[in-house]
């Protein structure tokens, strides 16, 4: 008897394929994480990244500034700007960024006086009262060295008196901290996707 192929065979199938990519995936990255000496460059990357969380100094409204090292809870209230400076460290060189996360919080991040990065509600495509969670990219270069970096942050969540740490390094050092850091939630979402889908068809 001969088989014949439908189209929600084909749709089968397809899905069946990623989902077994998926995994694979998974399987793969998990054994990265659980044993990075088989990585190889992807895992020694990471060692061109460093912290810039001692050092800051919180600015309050009256002017009067308090020594910070991060991650830390600003002591300021609801409604106030949470202003933190620092000094860029002098090996920094061309291609590096400074890496800081946003949590719920409007961001601006100047060096120099000049703003090099913003993350702020108003650039968003969709309405929202709070701007969801991310990590804000901050590109320095080597004339940077030893110039001031001013963070503003402000909102109106329960996080408005939150910083977190900072990172100072090689673009794809930092991306690389992230994947080995969330990578594996990422495929876990997409495979719950995934099977959600499979289960519908």
């Amino acid at each position: 008897m001969k088989r014949v192929f439908t189209s929600k065979r084909i749709s089968q199938f397809i899905l069946y394929f990623a989902l077994a990519s998926s995994i694979a995936s998974i399987v793969c990255l998990l054994a990265f994480q659980l044993f990075p000496k088989f990585s190889g460059e992807a895992y020694t990357g990471q060692s061109f990244y460093k912290t810039l969380n001692t050092g800051w100094s919180l600015i309050k409204e009256d002017g009067t500034r308090q020594v910070l090292d991060l991650p830390a809870v600003a002591d300021i209230h609801s409604g106030e700007r949470l202003i933190i400076e620092n000094t860029i460290p002098d090996y920094v060189q061309d291609n590096m960024v400074l890496l800081t996360r946003s949590s719920r919080q409007n961001i601006h991040i100047y060096v120099d006086g000049n703003l090099r990065s913003e993350y702020v509600t108003e650039n968003l495509k969709f309405w929202v009262r709070n701007v969801p969670s991310a990590y804000v990219f901050i590109p320095v270069s080597r004339s940077d060295a030893g110039r001031k970096i001013r963070i503003e942050t402000w909102g109106s969540s329960s996080f408005f008196n939150n910083i977190q740490p900072v990172i100072v390094a090689q673009a794809s050092s930092a991306w690389n901290h992230l994947w080995t850091r969330y990578g594996i939630v990422v495929f876990s979402i997409f495979l719950l996707l995934l099977c959600g889908v499979i289960s519908v068809v």
